[in-house]
């Protein structure tokens, strides 16, 4: 499996689930970010004139920081029918997030930019950020995610429907944002700039 099929939104249909891997792009970063540490790696070695017993420590920093990204990759998000939840486990094994399926509203696509990706909103923040569930696309007629929504979002949604109730769907008055900034007739989504400041600061 190529590194291009490996960066798209995969999903796995089973009998009583759908399984999405929506962060396959951390395996191209992975595979860039190892050349460029291959080659700040020789860099210091030639300038700090060191063998590679004495840079061992800077290795080992390299080599955690592309198992993260590459463990990341693995990161997949599962719809249970049988149990009626949805669970998003980190780096493939880690279960960091599990939500009732009649909690899930549905899943819609978001754009910013230009590109989008589809995220499952909850009932109670329709208008929030929601959950990614795929890849970045650019193009409207992307075949990944045109087989996407073909196949893995109509699953879902019956899922979800099969847990709807009328009270789900009462509309309840807005008298504030809180995912959103009103700039006259445009809405953007609130972002936390000091916390991409630093997670930029750090990579």
């Amino acid at each position: 499996m190529s590194l291009k099929s490996l960066s798209k939104t995969r999903w796995k249909i089973e009998p009583n689930g759908v399984t999405i891997y929506p962060y396959g792009i951390f395996y191209v970063f992975t595979a860039i970010l190892a050349v460029f540490f291959t080659g700040l790696i020789i860099l210091y070695i030639t300038y700090q004139n060191t063998s590679i017993t004495e840079s061992l420590p800077v290795v080992l920093f390299f080599v955690l920081m592309l198992v993260a990204f590459w463990s990341f990759g693995g990161t997949y998000i599962q719809f249970d029918n049988r149990k009626g939840t949805m669970r998003k486990m980190l780096f493939g094994f880690l279960p960091t997030t599990t939500i009732p399926l009649a909690q899930l509203q549905g899943i819609k696509a978001v754009t910013t930019l230009q590109t989008y990706k589809y995220h499952l909103f909850l009932k109670d923040a329709q208008y929030g950020k929601g959950i990614v569930v795929s890849s970045g696309f650019s193009k409207n007629d992307d075949p990944n995610a045109i087989a996407f929504v073909n196949e893995a979002v109509p699953l879902i949604h019956s899922y979800l429907d099969r847990y709807n109730s009328p009270a789900d769907y009462v509309a309840e008055q807005i008298t504030a944002y809180r995912f959103f900034e009103q700039d006259g007739h445009v809405y953007a989504i609130k972002s936390k700039k000091v916390g991409l400041l630093v997670f930029g600061a750090i990579f």
